[in-house]
């Protein structure tokens, strides 16, 4: 801070040993003493609080950023999903219209003769003996 040296100290002892006297001196250069000390822990205080303070702003800018990474992959996983969903809606759709137009392909004639052996198909069970088994 100030660039005092020896030579600036003893003028200054010499001087206060002058003006305030041999007596005083000492109590003045005790309050002198815990005045400095006073001022010297409100600035390491005031230091250590703003290196504080201006720690919390960079958490609190890099919390904000994270913030908005976090919204745009929301975002992006919505979007996701709809497409998805749209996907999904068009295969059932094309999957009813395919069955739709097979149905409509065929003849009456053989949609009832489908149904005919359908009724007519024995069950796995009554093949195989009625129980189920192998």
């Amino acid at each position: 801070m100030f660039d005092i040296g020896f030579w600036e100290m003893l003028l200054i002892g010499v001087v206060a040993l002058v003006v305030i006297g041999p007596e005083r001196l000492p109590a003045v250069a005790r309050t002198l003493g815990s005045w400095t000390a006073k001022v010297r822990n409100f600035v390491a205080h005031t230091r250590a609080d703003l290196e504080k303070e201006l720690n919390t702003e960079e958490i609190r800018k890099m919390m904000d950023a994270k913030e908005g990474e976090i919204n745009e992959l929301r975002d992006m996983l919505n979007e996701t999903r709809a497409s998805i969903q749209e996907a999904k809606d068009q295969y059932v759709m094309h999957a009813i219209d395919d069955d739709s137009k097979a149905d409509k392909d065929k003849p009456e004639e053989a949609k009832t003769e489908d149904k005919a052996s359908d009724e007519e198909t024995p069950d796995k069970d009554s093949v195989k003996g009625g129980d189920g088994k192998s």
